[in-house]
């Protein structure tokens, strides 16, 4: 009898969290995926079912939590700011734990991971904790690593008066909808501009039908061509942490609205790049502070030059997150 090596992924997503939690743990899904192991992902709300677009979530089993204590698991990966699920992985038997974290996390390190990864940290953080703690801003999955060398390799085009692209993500909250639907007059006040706007498969029907008489505007689902569209835009526009720091690795220009408190200090933290917006709410956005980020993308940084803003952040790869597995679990 062949046993199957079995990962648990215990994320929180769900109307409220948004999609972040379940979008960073791509690399690990990747790191996984290639030992040919069994992944299975436990949250409140089912983002196989919310956004099945999504190509790196289709070799995942999704299980609800009342299924958990039934299960046998190798290793449990944790990435949850409730403590209810904290304590459950801290007891469950499973002895292989690792433990996903960021700014948010204010507490002492529990002693029952094996790993800690510290997120959106460009330095260690002061603990007494003994098993292994990797500290990074971000996690870069193999997508958005090939990303990034394409958009590094572009040829920079001479500045234009020609019409500019943005892409707009929202995340995937329970707000996203709402905050979608403020920026109406910011679609609608400049027609230098066109507008890709990603949002998740579940509001998808209701975003496109709300923006349907606009021919600058194109709403799409959550997929695999996310990360195309987000190289070929000139600026991104968006509240989502996780698509702050892509943004940030990708060397993108972009608008930053500054909504939501779990995300301020990793806004605030990066907030002297000079190619970071800031805004308040989307509400708040009127044709003439639109026509101001315009003229500064276009004047000022516009083309893109990565070369001339080197990155001051630190990233862990699905090549280094692998190693680290393979060096602390038996993962075959």
């Amino acid at each position: 009898m062949i046993l199957t090596f079995r990962v648990l992924l215990y994320l929180d997503y769900d109307e409220k969290s948004g999609f972040g939690h379940v979008s960073r743990s791509r690399a690990f899904i990747e790191a996984f995926s290639e030992e040919g192991l069994e992944i299975f992902m436990c949250s409140s709300a089912n983002p196989l079912a919310d956004e099945a677009e999504l190509p790196f979530l289709s070799g995942v089993n999704w299980i609800p939590p009342t299924q958990v204590d039934t299960m046998t698991f190798d290793v449990i990966y944790v990435d949850s700011y409730s403590d209810e699920i904290l304590t459950k992985v801290g007891n469950n038997p499973t002895r292989s734990k690792v433990m996903v974290i960021d700014g948010n996390f204010v507490k002492e390190f529990p002693e029952w991971p094996e790993i800690i990864i510290d997120l959106e940290r460009s330095s260690p953080r002061r603990s007494s904790f003994s098993g292994s703690y990797l500290y990074a801003d971000a996690l870069i999955h193999s997508d958005l690593k090939a990303t990034k060398l394409t958009r590094d390799l572009r040829c920079n085009p001479e500045k234009t008066n020609s019409k500019l692209k943005a892409l707009v993500n929202f995340g995937g909250s329970v707000s996203t909808e709402l905050h979608i639907k403020q920026l109406q007059t910011t679609f609608s006040s400049d027609d230098q501009i066109s507008f890709v706007v990603y949002v998740p498969g579940k509001i998808f029907e209701n975003i496109k039908q709300y923006f349907r008489d606009y021919s600058n505007v194109e709403v799409k689902a959550f997929s695999h061509k996310y990360h195309s569209d987000l190289i070929h835009c000139d600026f991104l526009i968006t509240n989502s942490g996780t698509s702050f720091i892509e943004g940030l690795y990708l060397d993108i220009p972009m608008v930053i609205f500054n909504l939501f408190s779990n995300a301020q200090a990793n806004f605030e933290k990066h907030r002297y790049k000079k190619t970071v917006m800031y805004s308040g709410f989307a509400a708040d956005i009127n044709s003439g502070w639109l026509k101001t980020v315009v003229n500064f993308f276009r004047m000022n940084e516009y083309p893109i030059t990565p070369q001339a803003r080197k990155s001051e952040l630190i990233f862990l790869d699905v090549d280094t997150i692998r190693a680290k597995l393979k060096s602390k679990f038996p993962l075959n």
